[in-house]
């Protein structure tokens, strides 16, 4: 049931080596290659060549609409390295610098935007917490209608950092939609204006636009699903004001014009898009993986580069890699789709005997399944083994653990880094297991103890608790022999009554889904000297230690 789109020509002596790619692309698109079933548009380009172009599943399942390849979707991030080209396109021109402090251009954010950097922010190493998991933690769901008014506010509310900049790496999107405002001032018009003008009209890019929110209708719109538990499709919903770190709305005809101005400058002047290879940097040396908007992440012995996207229902990358002039670009509407495994799968079936062989994992990997906590932090990592694959998930993110050849296992994907090991030899679960949490932040995972504390314990806990920063209000209560917690205590729509699972002392996790996605914060209590609880300091992957103190 693929949909088999038209290829620009080529010479026949390349019909054969076409063929033989696309039949093993095939074969790994095969599962969604089913009518009435979202999909994917996959274009894969050699030596300028489209060698492979074609659509699987459907685009608008309700309707049997197929792809095509003007099919408009939601690129999600793979927006950011164009806001970074337009960035570097102000600093030619003597605008605004990369070493600016975002306070120069934003002055109404709090003192900490006098020490960070507009580089710092694009290269996701500023420190700066993400306002969509702010808010989540506060209570609002993914789903909730938030403007972009009401996004700037929040951001100048924010009092705090992650980390000091530069000390780790946190992915944000509230670096970009900062920088957007920037951008912005300095340009005296919209960033959907600046897209238009700088990038998409001279690239001939005619169905490739800024969208401002999930409520604009676009006929031609793919629709983004996702599956319940009962394997049902639903429709991916996203309340947030879309922005430059985010927003876009492409095709895979247009997406295919972007690529071949990586491979030949396009209009632009000699090496600017090259020039977003620029890595970040951090205060312990470590040189990112993740750059000004694009991700630089060998495989199997060649250079890629490249960015995902993911959105409720959408999931994208593009990739190039450089070396064998190869280039994938991956538009799915489907949820539980990964175009970054899949991108590097074809890039395999390219290569073919020139890649390296992948480094083996550790002997033992079942041994190091189960919670682990660092008590330092009080933090969880839960390590699991997903048909022989290990995964890791820290503060409600998961990604795959693949071997880096020393004996450990960490993240390759350049934005959220999980790093364990040396794994030590032995037998049984592991009492201690060294990590790194993204690039910076040095941990010690020790098997959780997941106590039980007794009903005075737990009414030590029990109260009503507010973040100055968001206005977020959370009652925590015991509730039969647990404690629980209510998120958003005074709004219309509060959330209901959410068990929370003891870790360590004064330390526990609990879980609220929206929708498709789970959030899965770590929750831990604060007490003064005397012993008395005066706070508490919730933690997500892209927001840590957001307090809220003690109200009643």
């Amino acid at each position: 049931m693929s949909v088999a789109l038209k290829l620009a020509p080529v010479s026949a002596g390349k019909d054969e080596v076409r063929g033989s790619f696309s039949e093993a692309i095939d074969r790994l698109f095969a599962q969604w290659d089913k009518p009435a079933t979202p999909g994917a548009l996959v274009a894969v380009v050699k030596d300028g060549e489209v060698v492979h172009q074609r659509g699987y599943g459907d685009a608008v399942i309700e309707h049997g609409i197929r792809h095509t390849p003007t099919t408009r979707y939601r690129i999600a991030s793979v927006t950011k390295h164009f806001l970074s080209t337009v960035a570097l396109m102000l600093q030619d021109e003597g605008k605004l610098k990369l070493d600016d402090k975002i306070g120069k251009h934003v002055p109404e954010l709090k003192p900490w935007s006098r020490q960070i950097s507009i580089r710092q922010m694009l290269t996701m190493s500023s420190g700066i917490r993400d306002l969509g998991e702010a808010m989540t933690l506060s209570g609002s769901p993914s789903t909730a209608n938030v403007r972009a008014e009401q996004l700037m506010d929040l951001s100048c509310r924010l009092e705090t950092l992650n980390f000091p900049p530069s000390r780790q790496i946190s992915y944000c999107n509230t670096n970009y939609r900062l920088v957007q405002v920037a951008i912005e001032r300095k340009e005296g018009c919209s960033l959907a204006e600046s897209l238009q003008r700088r990038l998409f009209g001279p690239l001939g890019m005619s169905r490739t636009r800024l969208a401002n929110d999930q409520s604009e209708v676009d006929m031609e719109m793919a629709g983004g699903y996702w599956f319940d538990a009962d394997g049902k499709a639903r429709r991916g919903i996203y309340g947030m004001n879309y922005s430059g770190s985010g927003g876009i709305v492409s095709c895979l005809a247009d997406m295919l014009k972007w690529h071949q101005a990586f491979r030949d400058g396009g209009p632009f002047r000699k090496g600017l898009l090259l020039d977003l290879l620029q890595p970040g940097k951090l205060t312990n040396g470590r040189v990112l993986d993740y750059n000004l908007g694009l991700t630089t992440v060998p495989f199997r012995g060649f250079k890629t580069f490249g960015h995902g996207g993911s959105l409720p229902g959408f999931k994208t990358h593009f990739m190039r890699f450089p070396e064998i002039d190869l280039g994938t670009i991956i538009l799915s509407n489907r949820e539980d789709m990964v175009p970054y495994q899949l991108s590097r799968q074809i890039g395999g079936i390219v290569l073919g005997e020139r890649a390296k062989p992948l480094p083996k994992p550790p002997a033992g990997l079942d041994r190091l399944v189960g919670t682990y906590v660092d008590k330092a932090t009080g933090y969880t990592l839960e390590l699991k083994l997903k048909d022989g694959v290990l995964f890791g998930a820290t503060l409600g993110g998961e990604e795959r653990l693949e071997a880096t050849g020393d004996g450990r296992m960490a993240t390759t994907g350049g934005h959220f880094l999980i790093d364990i090991g040396p794994v030590p030899a032995g037998e049984g679960q592991p009492k201690k297991l060294p990590g790194m949490l993204d690039g910076g932040l040095p941990m010690t995972w020790e098997p959780a103890p997941m106590m039980r504390p007794g009903p005075a314990k737990l009414k030590e806990l029990a109260g009503r608790y507010q973040c100055a920063e968001t206005g977020g209000t959370h009652e925590v209560a015991v509730r039969g022999k647990d404690l629980a917690i209510k998120l958003a205590v005074g709004h219309a729509n509060p959330e209901p009554w959410t068990a929370m699972q003891a870790v360590m002392a004064d330390t526990f996790r609990y879980e609220v889904p929206h929708m498709q996605w789970t959030s899965k914060p770590s929750a831990r209590f604060r007490r003064n000297r005397s012993g008395k609880v005066t706070a508490l300091a919730l933690s997500s992957n892209r927001c840590r230690d957001l307090v809220f103190k003690r109200i009643k």
